[in-house]
């Protein structure tokens, strides 16, 4: 699974995943002649469409990603993908009394 942030100049980044088995390299080449153009451009991945002018498009970061995805509700859980990093601290819900 591939995840995709796009950072737009004027608002917040995107972020989609999509589940295509080619190989970052060949992936983002791909998505990078889509980008040549000066029109509105559509970017198609597993977890939905992005349209979207390329000349708005600050950077595109594609990164392999372990990710679960359930497309009956269009939601993903995240798995940890990053091996060398350390995992998310546990949550703890505390009770706190005011008087």
């Amino acid at each position: 699974m591939k995840s995709i942030i796009v950072s737009l100049k004027h608002s917040d980044a995107v972020e989609l995943f999509d589940a295509d088995d080619n190989d970052i390299e060949e992936y983002t080449t791909a998505l990078s002649k889509t980008l040549d153009n000066n029109n509105i451009t559509i970017l198609h991945a597993t977890s939905g469409s992005l349209i979207v002018r390329p000349n708005e498009i600050s950077s595109i970061l594609i990164t392999e990603s372990e990710i679960e995805m359930n497309m009956e509700d269009s939601t993903s859980t995240m798995i940890f993908g990053d091996l060398d990093s350390d995992p998310p601290p546990e949550q703890v819900q505390e009770d706190i009394i005011t008087d």
